[in-house]
């Protein structure tokens, strides 16, 4: 039987969010001209003399000194939001500072369209900006090779019809039954009697031992998915291990319908699965706190 262990008493209705709670509403629009170098942390008014990493097609990340977009430039991961650290607090968090929202920005990558709202997908740094996709599969190739898309930079395979279609419209079907532990790194046929974590809402991540899940359940950051790590190689990388395409999942705080694609929201952990979201105010707060997201966990609802 599978085991999920009950850790608490969830004081909402299963599938139930109150409407006051800050990490669902649509927050309200914040500075489109602020940020926060992610190398030194300091605050600053975007203007045009300001030090930036400019990305194939036309986004820009802005740093406090050259000397800070320089290291960017030497190690971008280092400046990566990571598991440990803690996002900007609740609206910028989730909206982005600077908050994008309602700009049209380019995919590093495919240079595709991409209107920002709170669905979009993006890569978050320390102090709250980010760098946008317009799918799973160029986000996988950013995380795996950050500095192929700085500007002026060669993106091979943008010229191979096979490859980008792949990276766009999707890998084929990958299967649905297959997982890897983050735990132990193990292969997994998923089944009735494997063990798995459940979110509310019904979501699972799947383990290879009660062990696993219980190493998970308390101490969950350990095992997303960190800068200093690579994810799965493609296709698996942007289609995700098992591949959920084509199933509908419910996000773990709102309930909202999630008709998984490669466009959905996801949170990536060691060895490909992932936890899905339906907006940005709902994946911060799993940042923020992930055990809230657990089954039958205690939530607290402003």
């Amino acid at each position: 039987m599978c085991r999920a262990v009950a850790i608490g008493l969830f004081v909402l209705a299963h599938g139930i969010v109150a409407k006051s709670s800050p990490w669902l509403q649509e927050p309200p629009p914040g500075p489109s001209d602020i940020a926060n170098c992610p190398v030194t942390g300091q605050n600053f008014t975007i203007t045009a003399d300001t030090a930036a990493v400019e990305f194939n097609n036309g986004q820009k990340l802005y740093f406090a000194n050259q000397a800070a977009a320089d290291a960017y430039r030497v190690e971008p991961r280092a400046f990566w939001l990571s598991p440990f650290e803690m996002p900007l607090a609740m609206p910028d968090g989730a909206r982005g500072l600077p908050d994008l929202r309602g700009s049209t920005l380019s995919c590093p990558f495919s240079g595709k369209a991409i209107d920002v709202s709170m669905k979009s997908l993006r890569v978050d740094h320390r102090g709250g900006q980010a760098v946008y996709f317009c799918c799973q599969g160029c986000l996988t190739k950013f995380w795996t090779d950050p500095q192929s898309v700085f500007a002026g930079s060669e993106v091979e395979w943008t010229d191979d019809e096979a490859t980008l279609t792949s990276m766009l419209g999707g890998p084929p079907p990958g299967p649905s039954n297959v997982a890897v532990c983050p735990v132990t790194g193990q292969n997994l046929t998923i089944a009735d009697d494997t063990d798995f974590v459940e979110f509310n809402n019904g979501q699972k991540l799947y383990f290879a031992n009660p062990d696993s899940a219980e190493a998970y359940r308390t101490n969950p950051r350990v095992f997303w998915l960190s800068p200093f790590e690579q994810p799965v190689p493609m296709p698996d990388g942007g289609r995700g291990l098992p591949d959920l395409r084509g199933s509908t999942l419910y996000c773990p705080y709102s309930n909202e319908t999630i008709e998984v694609d490669m466009h959905s929201l996801r949170f990536v952990h060691r060895h490909g699965q992932a936890v899905y979201f339906c907006c940005h105010g709902c994946a911060t707060h799993f940042w923020n706190d992930p055990q809230s997201a657990f089954a039958n966990s205690l939530q607290t609802v402003v």
